[in-house]
């Protein structure tokens, strides 16, 4: 009985360093950027993760077409969030912005000889109209932001396309 404890122990003991070791190698580049201040590396982790799990479910085909499929459906519509969310690319999707296609123009505002430092003011360079246009598209582009936030939250819950979230994307 004393052997087969010991037998298992080691054995475990073997598994759990060598597969450890793996681990701190492929996720070294992830952990090594990680802030606590910024919530879109906690995202990044999240994308990477939910890309290795796509990867080994897609490869190993361990369960039938009719629910992994669906499965990866909804792993891949996460993933595309998730980059959307990093990037924050969500005006860039909308044409950009008019402020942003032109260089800003500054003028000077003092020429007093007596002030050692110019003062600059900045020109505004787009019109009323592209700067209500800008207005519109940042609007929208939070919007978009929102419900692909609240998507992928309730695609890792419920699932969109498998009958389970998250919590069924196993092999």
């Amino acid at each position: 009985m004393k052997k087969i404890f010991y037998g298992f122990f080691w054995l475990d003991f073997y598994h759990n360093t060598k597969n450890g070791i793996k681990s701190l190698i492929i996720y070294f580049p992830i952990v090594w950027n990680m802030r606590d201040w910024d919530y879109s590396l906690l995202l990044q982790m999240q994308k990477f993760q939910i890309k290795r799990l796509y990867n080994y479910i897609k490869k190993r085909e361990m369960e039938v077409a009719e629910t992994r499929i669906p499965k990866e459906k909804d792993m891949e519509r996460c993933i595309e969030i998730l980059n959307n969310l990093i990037e924050d690319n969500y005006i860039d999707k909308l044409g950009g912005l008019n402020s942003y296609k032109y260089p800003f123009k500054f003028k000077k505002i003092n020429d007093r000889e007596e002030e050692k430092n110019d003062l600059y003011e900045k020109v505004n360079h787009i019109t009323e109209k592209e700067q209500e246009e800008d207005f519109e598209k940042i609007k929208k582009a939070r919007k978009l932001e929102e419900e692909e936030w609240k998507e992928l939250w309730d695609t890792i819950k419920n699932g969109k396309n498998s009958d389970f979230g998250m919590q069924g994307w196993w092999d």
